[in-house]
């Protein structure tokens, strides 16, 4: 997972895929916070997901409360589905201001015999109830409130409307006014957590505009980030 350093006591993620795929599955999320909670005082996440996988979110969702850092995460597109239950496990969300935020009711799209789908009905609504006790928990509503917005539909919220709901806490520029540093790593650090802080930094277009793009000026630069 991509991260790069705000300052020495913050780290960035940017988290702009579903959850269940590539970095942001259950193992991949999970150690990648646990590392950044040993070094870091902050860890932001800067979310753009249509959801994904329960199992996985669950575990994401977990790691994010355990974690010892405080924990924010900056919805800058859309928050949905299973996105919006692991946003609640952060100590912070804020929302840029063109943001989205969606709650539907947990879809399967198995198939099988009648005791087969049974099973399944009784899962969706295991994971409906799951749903419906991290919403009230995080927005203070009631659980007959939270349960009218899984009526079948896929209700949207722009940041206003979350904000007032409770599911945000605040609302926040639509650009990130802080990118990053080219912080030295430490002797010792992870050669995978060093190469993902600098390839997180080099993707990032607003910050690769800050610098002077001339062939020799990048060689200086990525001497300089990789401590060459």
């Amino acid at each position: 997972m991509k991260f790069y350093e705000q300052d020495k006591d913050t780290a960035v993620l940017k988290m702009y895929t579903d959850i269940g795929w590539w970095d942001t599955n259950a193992r991949n999320m999970s150690e990648t916070i646990e590392q950044l909670s040993a070094k870091y005082k902050n860890i932001i996440i800067r979310a753009h997901c249509y959801g994904g996988n329960v199992f996985d979110g669950n575990v994401i969702y977990n790691s994010l409360k355990a974690s010892k850092a405080f924990i924010t995460i900056r919805i800058e597109g859309v928050a949905a589905s299973m996105m919006t239950i692991v946003m609640c496990g952060a100590d912070k969300i804020e929302i840029c201001e063109n943001g989205l935020v969606m709650i539907h009711c947990p879809t399967s799209y198995g198939g099988g015999n009648a005791k087969e789908l049974q099973a399944q009905a009784k899962l969706l609504q295991m994971m409906e109830k799951n749903f419906i006790k991290k919403y009230t928990d995080k927005t203070g509503k009631t659980e007959s409130e939270i349960k009218a917005l899984f009526d079948g539909a896929d209700n949207w919220f722009d940041a206003d409307e979350a904000k007032a709901w409770g599911l945000i806490d605040e609302i926040v520029p639509a650009y990130v006014a802080d990118l990053g540093t080219l912080a030295k790593p430490e002797p010792g650090t992870d050669p995978a957590l060093v190469y993902n802080r600098y390839t997180a930094l080099l993707s990032n277009n607003d910050f690769l505009n800050k610098q002077t793009t001339t062939e020799a000026s990048m060689k200086k630069l990525l001497i300089t980030m990789l401590a060459l």
